[in-house]
């Protein structure tokens, strides 16, 4: 289990989740990290960007899979998760097609 697994806090894993996201819908802008940075903290966007580039897109969705249970277990957690996904696709005022897809993908994927 690698180092961020191990001592990954909520915010971290939410700054993996909007980054992750946001590269599916055709990569990071400057606008995005800036609303992740402002929603979890520098540090907790800068662990997770490491995290991100040292893996690849299916490692790090793996790794989202996992840690989603822990921070927001349930379906109140996936319900909350959902809203939290909603905030920061609509953020720039739109929500594409790759959004939606990607968000389609994680409610099949994750777990109650």
């Amino acid at each position: 289990m690698s180092e961020f697994l191990q001592n990954c806090t909520r915010e971290d894993f939410l700054a993996l989740l909007m980054e992750y996201a946001s590269n599916a819908d055709m990569g990071m802008t400057d606008e995005a990290m800036d609303y992740i940075i402002k929603k979890v903290g520098h540090e907790a966007y800068k662990k997770a960007d490491a995290h991100y580039k040292e893996h690849t897109d299916f490692e790090v969705l793996q790794d989202i899979i996992k840690l989603q249970s822990k921070f927001f277990p349930g379906e109140n957690g996936r319900s909350e998760l959902h809203i939290y996904l909603m905030e920061f696709f609509y953020f720039d005022g739109e929500f594409t097609t790759m959004e939606l897809v990607f968000d389609q993908m994680l409610e099949r994927l994750f777990v109650s």
